[in-house]
């Protein structure tokens, strides 16, 4: 009895450490290292922040770029596909932007990047609850 216990509140401490972390991803766009965190893991239907953080080659912060965030989910079982778009803003030593999703499911997200005349982009994918 007190052995199942204690793996009860084991288990409960795990999830919500794993549950009350930001949902994070790093990908590669072309020389630039991005860094994506949204507040809510998993990501859910609703607004979703989203913290972009810009690093050049040399690892240090990129500030004045420009960041278009487009997400869409695929058409499936006679529903349409969806796609919207979001305007990163400069935020302190990073950009913010904000993800309304509509419905749950299986989006992707693609970070269009424009700085000094350069134009990259990255995707990822959200399982979004």
């Amino acid at each position: 009895m007190k052995h199942s216990f204690l793996s009860f509140m084991v288990f409960v401490l795990f999830t919500g450490v794993a549950y009350g972390m930001d949902y994070e991803v790093t990908k590669k766009a072309g020389e630039y290292t991005v860094q994506v965190k949204i507040d809510r893991n998993p990501p859910a239907v609703g607004d979703n922040n989203l913290m972009i953080w810009l690093k050049n080659a040399d690892g240090k912060d990129v500030k004045g770029a420009m960041m278009t965030v487009d997400y869409s989910i695929p058409s499936r079982r006679g529903k349409k596909a969806k796609k919207f778009s979001s305007h990163a803003q400069p935020h302190e030593n990073n950009y913010h932007a904000i993800l309304t999703i509509p419905t749950p499911g299986s989006w992707e997200v693609t970070i269009k990047i424009t700085d000094k005349g350069k134009k990259v982009s990255t995707k990822f994918s959200l399982d979004v609850k």
